[in-house]
């Protein structure tokens, strides 16, 4: 298999582009790989292009990374073509595209699809593509890393250990490393185990629905989450953001307005059949409760860990009857 002359890496997660260059690199050793890091968000040094196109001169091979090439003007899109023509054996550029993508699809700028070289990649293949760590993403991600560890994690461990979890690998791999070194030798990843991971202010709001059901140790896990949320600042009044947000959300599957929920199909039906057990009347008891947490702790009459408290146990009665 030959080696593609230059490579468009489009993915807004670092550490998936650096996983990415490291596995080509190693399909394709030289003696020796010299990486070379330049910015697309800063003003090129004067050598970017004489290290495109100069191999260098003892033998080694150089591995040109433009990071956030997406940022880089109209000009240098049209002035790179005559340093890409021919085939460099010692020299690979990757061009870096790490702009999130929206609605599943990555943003090209159209100057750079109108080249005649971004025609060539695509025709031969030196285009990677990866929409980053995403929540759909998560479940495999984790699966993956639990099997080359020896771990074992049971899916209602999973479920919540993914809802915990930050969409951003690097971020994600140290609280794995945290966790496999808690763990130690034990195989079986227990749900107390994850007490041990950090939190994130993204809270999976439809997996503390799901938790509220159980009034076990998955509603005591999130309890210790809330609490630890807290103490980092200004969490209450976000979370009962999120809360009434996704409140919202349900009110519309149960009212037949599902075409303005834009949703997984998958995750969709979870939602719908959710909203459907707790019905209008319990929903719009979430709204009711969420206020009154946020009252009582603007006229301070509670702390907005004892507002957490009592809101917690008044969703627990209300979701545990469905």
């Amino acid at each position: 298999m030959k080696r593609p002359g230059f490579t468009f890496c489009i993915c807004p997660d670092l550490s998936l582009i650096q996983d990415y260059i490291h596995s080509q690199l190693a399909k394709f050793p030289q003696k020796e790989w010299i990486k070379k890091v330049f910015w697309g968000d800063e003003p090129l040094p004067g050598n970017f292009w004489s290290n495109l196109n100069q191999p260098n001169l003892f033998g080694s091979g150089q591995v040109i990374i433009l990071r956030r090439a997406e940022e880089l003007p109209v000009d240098f899109w049209s002035d790179l073509g005559q340093y890409l023509k021919g085939f460099k054996a010692s020299i690979w550029p990757f061009f870096c595209l790490e702009k999130p993508w929206e609605r599943g699809k990555p943003k090209i700028p159209k100057v750079i699809e109108r080249q005649k070289y971004w025609g060539i990649a695509q025709k031969k293949g030196w285009i990677w593509q990866n929409p980053g760590l995403t929540r759909a993403a998560l479940p495999g991600y984790i699966t993956k890393w639990a099997k080359r560890h020896g771990k074992k994690i049971s899916p209602k461990v999973l479920n919540v250990l993914v809802s915990l979890a930050p969409e951003d690998s690097t971020a994600l791999n140290n609280e794995l490393k945290k966790l496999e070194i808690y763990l130690g030798q034990r195989e079986q990843i227990e749900l107390s185990d994850l007490s041990v991971l950090n939190s994130y202010a993204q809270i999976d709001i439809f997996a503390f629905f799901k938790a509220l059901q159980t009034r076990g140790q998955d509603i005591k896990l999130w309890t210790k989450i809330l609490r630890e949320q807290l103490i980092g600042g200004d969490f209450l009044f976000p979370f009962l953001g999120l809360l009434v947000r996704e409140a919202r959300i349900l009110w519309q599957l149960a009212t037949g307005e599902e075409g303005h929920v834009s949703l997984y199909p998958k995750l969709k039906a979870q939602k719908k059949n959710l909203a459907q057990k707790l019905g209008l009347k319990k929903l719009s008891n979430i709204f009711e409760l969420a206020l009154e947490a946020e009252v009582n702790v603007k006229t301070g009459q509670f702390t907005p860990e004892q507002a957490l408290e009592i809101l917690t146990a008044k969703l627990i009665d209300l979701f545990h009857s469905c």
